[in-house]
């Protein structure tokens, strides 16, 4: 398999899953933003997808809050849930974004944005122009 990592060309041997994760921080805002590729079955609907990841959420803790809607890229149907949560160890209750749509038949993607409830109106401007601005290209 031949693939990049950020600016790093890799070739691995044999076959691979391309469970891709990327990580992306805005430290004047501490706000954070992850990309996820992941294999999925040809059946997998982002209404399915969402479910799962709601599950591995409650695993941080309470949902305090948890809202979900529908969106579109490029044709593409998509789902988003906004969600706060707050352990009792937490100093801070936490603020979720999350985006998940399939890519490709086999091929799904999740977009999460996370931030403390400070940061909130933050989060939420960075996440309309994620939003606004995610599309599919086709990488050679």
């Amino acid at each position: 398999m031949k693939t990049y990592a950020g600016n790093l060309y890799l070739e691995l041997p044999g076959t691979w899953d391309d469970d891709s994760t990327f990580l992306y921080r805005n430290p004047a805002a501490d706000l954070e933003i992850r990309v996820e590729r992941f294999p999925v079955g040809a059946t997998a609907q982002p209404d399915s997808l969402l479910d799962k990841i709601e599950e591995r959420l409650k695993l941080l803790g309470p949902l305090k809050q948890s809202t979900r809607g529908k969106a579109d890229v490029v044709g593409r149907e998509r789902r988003t849930l906004s969600v706060t949560c707050k352990r009792e160890e937490d100093k801070e209750t936490s603020v979720m974004e999350v985006l998940v749509f399939k890519t490709s038949d086999t091929t799904a993607v999740s977009i999460t944005a996370l931030a403390s409830i400070k940061q909130q109106s933050a989060l939420a401007s960075a996440w309309q122009q994620v939003l606004a601005k995610t599309r599919i290209v086709e990488v050679q």
